[in-house]
């Protein structure tokens, strides 16, 4: 089974107002890396970064919303699906999209479609997984690995310093804190009067 996960990262911006814009709530409790369907710490890097498990961002968040959340700082945005081979990765700076990059492994094993003024090390990160593809697509040991699903992922770390595949000591030893949508609101039995 493979990561179907997204997380969001808001910067230069208090924290609340991604949570208020997802109406999710702090609880106090810890929890680590993929326990809670929402989790979220600051890191020491000043990004705020929030995870959601099984919860496609862009279906939470349009595009006004990023824009708005990004007016005064910055807000990233990683979707990681293994299941089918598909990332994306977007940043949004000052009410404005910065880039975006998708990977699609159904559009073909080397897809990437970028937009925007990506970051520096694109080039370098984009060299390294097309060399590190063709030594795959060379090896005649049955196995296909998608290396290009990793531009997106890369791209977003190198702006947040997070990605899930990565070991992140605060959150290792300090956790993430459990977030909670609000409660479902409780109905009235149809034969109940009062």
């Amino acid at each position: 089974m493979g990561l179907s996960d997204s997380w969001l990262a808001l910067k230069g911006k208090p924290s609340y107002e991604l949570l208020a814009e997802l109406r999710l709530s702090p609880t106090g409790a810890r929890c680590d890396l993929f326990e809670a369907s929402f989790s979220a710490k600051t890191l020491r890097n000043g990004w705020f970064v929030l995870m959601l498990r099984r919860q496609l961002w862009e279906d939470l968040l349009p595009p006004e919303t990023r824009a708005r959340l990004s007016l005064g700082g910055e807000f990233a945005a990683c979707f990681e699906e293994e299941h089918v081979m598909a990332s994306s990765a977007e940043l949004w700076r000052d009410g404005a999209l910065a880039w975006r990059a998708t990977h699609h492994a159904e559009m073909g094993d080397r897809h990437i479609e970028v937009e925007g003024s990506l970051p520096t090390e694109f080039p370098a990160i984009l060299a390294a997984v097309a060399e590190a593809q063709a030594k795959s697509d060379a090896r005649d040991d049955g196995l296909k690995v998608d290396h290009y699903f990793d531009i997106p992922v890369r791209l977003a770390e190198g702006v947040t310093g997070f990605a899930f595949d990565r070991v992140h000591e605060e959150i290792e030893t300090e956790g993430l804190e459990v977030l909670v949508p609000p409660p479902e609101p409780t109905k009235k039995p149809v034969w109940r009067f009062w």
